[in-house]
């Protein structure tokens, strides 16, 4: 099902939450981690976003991110 259309404001805070399906883990490994976070850093240069906070546990992830 799609989501409603969210209202981006300039300067606004954003939490972005990430998890597997069914709770599964979507990090086996440190490796994982660290590609995982490569591509993020990438999507956060290419958008001009800034990010402020971020976890990565096993199953999901958190974000804070100044849109």
């Amino acid at each position: 099902m799609p989501t409603k259309k969210r209202i981006s404001t300039p300067g606004a805070l954003a939490h972005i939450m990430v998890r597997g399906i069914n709770g599964i883990e979507i990090f086996t490994d440190d490796s994982d981690r660290s590609y995982y976070l490569e591509l993020f850093t990438k999507s956060i240069e290419v958008t001009g976003y800034l990010c402020y906070a971020w976890v990565l546990m096993s199953n999901h992830c958190h974000f804070v991110v100044g849109l």
